[in-house]
């Protein structure tokens, strides 16, 4: 979906072209789409929430109750790795 908005932003693919394109190489060809640049980008953006998430459940600081602080870890590393993997596909896909 990212690299098919990105295409249809710099004018090179339609969207819904793109999303079809997508989906027809994911259930068609999933070792190919598994090994796409824009997939691994992906997967390393959940891998790292879910990493973070389950680790924030063992730390305690003082004054800070659990789930604020779960909420606060889980949100900046999710953000962090969503804005690299948006800025790497854009550069990528995007427009020279």
């Amino acid at each position: 979906m990212d690299r098919s908005v990105i295409e249809n932003a710099n004018g090179k693919t339609p969207l819904w072209t793109g999303v079809g394109n997508g989906l027809k190489t994911m259930f068609t060809k999933p070792q190919v789409f598994l090994k796409t640049y824009e997939f691994r980008w992906l997967l390393l953006v959940y891998t790292s929430t879910y990493i973070s998430s389950n680790l924030s459940d063992h730390l305690k600081v003082p004054g800070v109750d659990q789930p604020i602080l779960k909420l606060m870890i889980t949100f900046v590393v999710n953000t962090t790795t969503s804005l690299a993997k948006d800025k790497a596909l854009a550069q990528r896909f995007g427009a020279k």
